[in-house]
């Protein structure tokens, strides 16, 4: 317990002397606030107009310019809805984060650690128009961010896992590989039962689940083989099997799997 208070008060004292070097860097900009003000000033006074433009949390500042009772008339409002807290806060927030991945890489890549970001089915549920692990893909630095894909999550998400493994290209860095059942009677798109539209939650992740979905490895209905093949194309560094759940005991599953797995070509052990 003394150990985890100490590494949270670490991190609040880091978070005090980032605000404190925050307010410094801003005091030191008061002649050109100042200047600013000045610029509005003149264009109100010759009827001109103030564009302002703000996304994320500092939309708020554009916002409180045009949007509140008492606010300015001759203010127009470049606000991108995409970027929008509300209604489309999840965009913002997903930027949010893609920057926090980008810093986290960083810093990891500094002490010789990649930083990969892993996927389950939801990460495939459209955002303004694309994938959200997309997005990640498409907001984050090569240099910093790379990927582990879960095939079967990325089939159980409606997708062609090796379209996914093409559209991430080199920096696909590890593959889990799963298998789902002949036998289950649960549909392989989990987005036929959960509605798209909305949001993902712990508790509505398992909704069209079930634990008979998983099983041995080549025993099911994945083409392994081919994904295998298009990892080692595109230079995927490992594949990592997996199995959630299984009906037999742990140790005989293992067999089944690493028997069936010895079978593909193009595997290095």
């Amino acid at each position: 317990m003394l150990q985890n208070g100490g590494i949270k008060m670490k991190r609040y004292a880091e978070f005090a002397a980032i605000a404190q070097e925050q307010i410094e860097e801003a005091m030191k900009q008061e002649e050109v606030l100042d200047a600013c003000a000045q610029v509005m000033t003149d264009t109100v006074m010759h009827d001109g107009v103030i564009h302002v433009f703000g996304c994320g949390h500092s939309q708020m500042f554009a916002e409180e310019l045009c949007f509140r009772t008492g606010g300015l008339v001759p203010v127009n409002a470049i606000i991108i809805p995409h970027y929008h807290i509300f209604p489309r806060v999840r965009y913002s927030q997903l930027m949010e984060r893609c920057e926090y991945y980008n810093w986290a890489g960083k810093k990891l890549s500094e002490h010789g650690i990649k930083f990969l970001i892993h996927n389950h089915y939801h990460e495939f549920q459209k955002l303004n128009g694309k994938e959200i692990l997309f997005h990640i893909m498409d907001n984050t630095d090569p240099n910093y961010v790379s990927f582990e894909l879960d095939t079967f999550w990325a089939m159980r998400g409606g997708m062609d896992p090796l379209a996914v493994m093409d559209r991430l290209g080199d920096r696909l860095k590890l593959i889990h590989q799963k298998d789902f059942s002949k036998t289950s009677d649960s549909p392989i798109n989990l987005w036929t039962v959960n509605d798209p539209n909305v949001l993902v939650t712990w508790d509505s992740f398992g909704k069209g689940s079930d634990h008979k979905d998983f099983c041995e490895i080549g025993t099911g209905i994945m083409d392994i083989q081919s994904i295998i093949n298009k990892g080692n194309e595109l230079g995927a560094e490992y594949i990592v099997l997996e199995q959630d759940h299984t009906q037999l005991t742990q140790m005989e599953s293992v067999r089944i799997s690493m028997d069936s797995f010895h079978k593909f070509s193009g595997l290095d052990w």
